[in-house]
């Protein structure tokens, strides 16, 4: 990212800081205005939101993942519909806030994407933190 995308980025997340009593530190900010952008027209709240966020390790390179069913996020306890078209939307974000672009976090996702989306076997819990799993098993109930 160049210097001036830099510069406009910190002005944007300025502002964001700004509309918080208590800003999320580092990477947590820009996340939330990511998400915010992409996430918000669906009309989440902050719970919803934070429930796609994976902190920690083992997130496969993945740092948020939602799905949504016609426009509602997928949660354990939401009712799939028996009849009608079904629209399933996935989500995934990798944050980084860094001054130059790295390879790795993208090759993680490379690696792992295929591993956790694979509708056939579930992924391995002693590879993926525990919320990552949980998603990947919501997405895939839905799916199937």
């Amino acid at each position: 990212m160049g210097d001036n995308d830099r510069a406009v980025l910190q002005t944007l997340l300025g502002a964001v800081r700004d509309t918080y009593e208590e800003p999320p530190a580092g990477d947590l900010l820009l996340y939330d205005y990511v998400a915010d952008i992409v996430i918000r027209p669906f009309d989440l709240s902050d719970d919803e939101l934070a429930l796609g966020y994976f902190y920690g390790g083992n997130d496969g390179g993945i740092d948020g993942f939602y799905a949504l069913v016609n426009g509602v996020l997928l949660t354990d306890d939401l009712p799939l519909p028996t009849a009608g078209p079904l629209k399933l939307d996935v989500f995934l974000f990798q944050v980084k806030q860094t001054p130059a672009f790295a390879n790795r976090p993208l090759e993680a996702l490379l690696v792992n994407l295929p591993i956790l989306l694979d509708l056939e076997r579930p992924p391995d819990p002693k590879e993926f933190n525990p919320a990552i799993t949980a998603w990947v098993r919501r997405f895939s109930d839905a799916y199937l």
